[in-house]
């Protein structure tokens, strides 16, 4: 009786962990969550730490792809922080009541029932929320939730244990379209710091160049005072670089040092792009690899498993040595290419429109000046160039 059942079902079974855990070495679009994984950034992380003063809040900003969550992650790890990730329905009340609920003793069993009770909606009554700000702030009505979950309840319950918890973080702030709500958020940073609170609260969303993150009036005029303002640039290439390295050494995924640059290269300091193509570049390799790697681990189990000996062995990326070559490289920019002009029709024709000058910026490394709608445009360009100097046709 044949076994090429059994066999192409354990094969499969490989094929998808070895997989699974090389989407565990690069993760386009995950926060890194893991110190000895988080690359670059390394200075700044250090300067804002050693800079934090009680009453100063931050605000993360700048374009998609760029690792902003990633260094929040980083800034406030072991401090006790509660996260929220907004989204287009979060408001004042969703982000403070479930803190509040979060921290033991903050809310009485009483206040706990009625809380949630009515903390699903937003009421329309306007309620003042001046809270003793002095004469500087005026008084501002704003829509809070019916159950009367206002500034000054908030204040008074974070202060008084703020022992429990070190900051607030806000992440995907950008989602949050009424303005009402950004006034909300900064009353309350203004409130804590009034109070010489020591929780910290962090904004963290994507911005166009130039933008503010924070649709406030009065927000400008806090800025240097109650809030530090960090807008991430590109990485240099030498961080690009250092998430290569990280994860040779963590994962033992390998990438040639001509390549490691050739990618940093690509993503124009963009650490999403990088772990985006290493990780197809991965992928590429797991596709060639395939055959030798079901030879050394699922036909000594076939044998064994007639004997029945013994289960197969789950496989490591540390013994299989991944070894990542041009060819692999080579698959990954032109997913990559596909990809980006599926999503955008006119690049390529976009592409050919660009003058002598913005050409030779796009290469360079001076992709400030090059006007485009997409952010990753210029990595398009560059992936462009690389596969026609590999003589790919593209």
């Amino acid at each position: 009786m044949s076994n090429r059942p059994l066999i192409a079902r354990e094969e499969q079974v490989v094929e998808d962990e070895v997989q699974n855990q090389l989407k565990r070495v690069y993760t386009p679009g995950t926060p890194i969550t893991e110190p000895a994984l988080f690359a670059g950034r390394h200075q700044l992380l250090e300067t804002v730490r050693s800079t934090r003063s009680v009453g100063m809040n931050y605000v993360i900003q700048g374009p998609a792809g760029l690792g902003k969550t990633s260094f929040a992650r980083q800034l406030f790890s072991g401090t006790r922080a509660f996260w929220h990730t907004a989204s287009e329905d979060t408001d004042f009340v969703s982000i403070f009541l479930a803190m509040l609920l979060s921290i033991d003793g903050a809310v009485t069993e009483a206040e706990t029932t009625k809380l949630k009770k009515a903390g699903v909606s937003v009421g329309s009554d306007a309620v003042g929320t001046k809270a003793e700000f002095g004469t500087e702030l005026n008084v501002k009505h704003v829509q809070v939730a019916a159950q009367k979950l206002d500034l000054n309840f908030v204040l008074e319950r974070v202060v008084r244990h703020e022992q429990k918890i070190g900051s607030i973080v806000i992440d995907e702030f950008q989602r949050i379209k009424d303005s009402k709500i950004h006034t909300q958020v900064v009353e309350v940073i203004k409130g804590l710091a009034d109070r010489g609170s020591n929780v910290t609260v962090a904004l963290v969303g994507i911005t166009a160049q130039g933008e503010e993150l924070v649709k406030d009036p009065e927000y400008p005029t806090y800025l240097g005072r109650h809030v530090t303002a960090i807008r991430l640039r590109p990485m240099t290439e030498s961080e690009a670089i250092e998430i290569f390295q990280r994860r040779e050494t963590f994962f033992n995924v390998a990438f040639p040092p001509e390549l490691q640059q050739k990618i940093s290269w690509m993503s124009c300091g963009y650490p999403y792009i990088v772990h985006k193509i290493a990780l197809q570049s991965c992928m590429a390799w797991l596709v060639r690899s395939t055959a030798q790697i079901i030879g050394d681990l699922v036909v000594p189990w076939i044998r064994k498993y007639i004997l029945r000996q013994k289960e197969i062995q789950t496989p490591d990326l540390k013994t299989l040595s991944v070894s990542i070559d041009r060819d692999d490289v080579i698959s990954a920019v032109q997913m990559f290419v596909i990809e980006y002009e599926g999503n955008h029709p006119l690049a390529a024709e976009s592409l050919q429109r660009l003058g002598q000058t913005e050409r030779e910026q796009l290469l360079s490394g001076s992709v400030d000046g090059i006007k485009a709608d997409d952010q990753y445009f210029p990595c398009y360009g560059r992936a462009k160039e690389y596969l026609k100097s590999s003589a790919v046709p593209t």
